[in-house]
């Protein structure tokens, strides 16, 4: 699992995404899966040396891994939030339609996404990577995205990685839904955020319960101070 925030700084500094078990109308769906390597190939703009106003990435890998209960799926957009915040975009390959501040799927919304084929990233079009396919490949062959920031910058943030399903159909009897994978582990929330696993929960509680202890140690010698 990558480190999220990923940081790009560099040519060729990139990231590899594992969007495990998807969301299929908020619930877990095994086998609604995809994978993503992002690569930063090209810099321009700004002084030239350090600072840039366009960034742009190739799309080394993007994956539609669906299996076993899922017998159909088409993976029709993805996208991310970016720190600092984009002032355009731009795509060219298969996903060469950009929308900026879209809901995805599943109450998510996020910053950048790139979708396929017509409508817009939260479906209504056409289009995208059939189950077991990826690209790029020999109709595709130059997949890339452009982040374009109205200051130039020496270092961006790629984060909340999360990709679209639409037309899935799983032996469970869905027929045509539609659903987010996220890079994670847990249920999602309304945010798109992986709620914690119940060991995180079992480690907030018991840090909660650390700060309330020291509340009440510190409590009676507030008490003689203001007396």
């Amino acid at each position: 699992m990558p480190t999220t925030p990923a940081q790009f700084a560099a040519l060729n500094d990139s990231v590899s995404l594992n969007f495990g078990d998807g969301y299929l109308s908020g619930v877990q769906q095994p086998g609604l899966e995809a994978a993503a390597t992002f690569r930063l190939s090209s810099l321009s703009g700004g002084d030239g040396t350090s600072n840039w106003t366009s960034w742009t990435f190739t799309i080394d890998n993007l994956a539609n891994n669906s299996s076993g209960s899922v017998t159909a799926s088409r993976l029709s957009s993805f996208g991310f939030d970016v720190n600092p915040n984009v002032s355009g975009a731009s795509a060219t390959g298969m996903f060469d339609l950009s929308t900026r501040n879209s809901n995805i799927s599943n109450g998510i919304s996020v910053e950048v996404c790139f979708r396929d084929s017509g409508g817009q990233c939260n479906g209504g079009g056409s289009g995208g990577l059939e189950l077991g396919q990826s690209i790029p490949n020999g109709a595709f062959p130059n997949n890339t995205f452009t982040l374009l920031f109205s200051q130039a910058q020496s270092s961006i943030n790629l984060d909340r990685f999360v990709v679209r399903y639409q037309s899935i159909n799983t032996l469970g009897g869905v027929m045509g839904g539609s659903g987010v994978g996220i890079v994670g582990e847990g249920p999602i929330d309304p945010f798109g955020n992986p709620v914690p696993e119940p060991a995180s929960w079992v480690m907030l509680i018991a840090g909660f319960g650390l700060v309330g202890a020291v509340a009440r140690r510190q409590k009676p010698a507030l008490a003689r101070v203001t007396a």
